[in-house]
């Protein structure tokens, strides 16, 4: 995400460093592909897929690599996003709750409810739009002053 919108998401089953830095990799090259001149900022927090993945971005990439300091929402604009996003999964699952409920012949339930989930998220993604991804940006540097400041927050 940045301030002029989404520029790349995947959906995988499961998230370790290797997976993680090869979404840092695809967003990298989109981001070379969309504008060569651009150097992109990635922010990691400190979930545990993001330590490893980050040397080896740093490593790799043209880009800057930024951590992020232990419990830091204000400052990392994906938050909002993933807000956004989460409303709308639950919103999709709550309007198709039958279906939830209702596992078809030949199919798991596991497997049923993953597909739910898939569609659920692709639906929620389609849905974030440049404009929020925008406001999103702007309302993190809100707190930039009052962190220099050492304000509370």
């Amino acid at each position: 995400m940045s301030a002029n919108g989404l520029l790349h998401w995947s959906i995988a089953d499961k998230v370790h460093w290797a997976v993680f830095n090869d979404f840092v990799t695809e967003v990298s090259a989109k981001v070379f592909q969309q504008e060569p001149a651009t150097e992109a900022v990635f922010l990691f927090d400190n979930a545990p897929a993001h330590r490893r993945a980050e040397q080896a971005a740093l490593a790799a990439s043209e880009h800057t690599v930024k951590p992020l300091p232990p419990y830091s929402p204000y400052f990392n604009p994906i938050e909002e996003l993933f807000s956004k996003f989460k409303a709308g999964v639950k919103g999709f699952l709550t309007e198709r709750r039958d279906d939830l409920l209702t596992t078809p012949v030949g199919i798991s339930k596991k497997e049923h409810r993953r597909a739910l989930l898939v569609e659920a998220a692709r639906r929620s993604m389609q849905l974030i739009q440049r404009v929020e991804c925008a406001a999103y940006d702007r309302h993190n540097y809100t707190y930039v002053q009052a962190a220099l400041d050492c304000r509370d927050m």
